[in-house]
Order: C-alpha cells, then sequence, then structure tokens
C-alpha cells in the first residue's frame, strides 16, 4: 500500500509541477486528458506507418493533445 500511495502523491507533484513549467491552471483531469491525447496520438501515427514532420505539425500536434482539455 504504500507504494500506490508515493506513486499516486508523486504522480500529482508531477502533474503540479508541469503546470506551473507551462503557465497552466492546475487541473488533474486536464493533464490525464493531455496525457491520453498524446498516446492516442502516438497510436495513431505508429499505425498510420507514415513519419510526420515535427516543424510542420508541431502547432497542430499541440492543439490534439490539449483538445478537451478544461481551461480552469
Amino acid at each position: 500500500m504504500n507504494f500506490n500511495f508515493n506513486a499516486s502523491l508523486a504522480t500529482v507533484n508531477l502533474a503540479k509541477a508541469y503546470a506551473i513549467r507551462n503557465d497552466k491552471p492546475f487541473s488533474m483531469l486536464s493533464i490525464k486528458t493531455m496525457m491520453h491525447n498524446a498516446f492516442l496520438l502516438q497510436i495513431f501515427i505508429a499505425l498510420s506507418g507514415i513519419r510526420p514532420n515535427k516543424n510542420l505539425n508541431d502547432k497542430l500536434v499541440k492543439e490534439l493533445i490539449e483538445f478537451a482539455a478544461i481551461a480552469a
């Protein structure tokens, strides 16, 4: 049980640090949504078999990752 509590508290602290670093309001739901969107985007890109140009698609990728995140 101690490991589970420490892991969950570490996750919350990392999410808070991410929010502070990116000047965003802290919302655990938003962080969870963004991580889920990033994971899905990685899967879609891997399954499509194409290599996206990160320089061209940077803005679009950021919009897709932040899609449905709460702007508290």
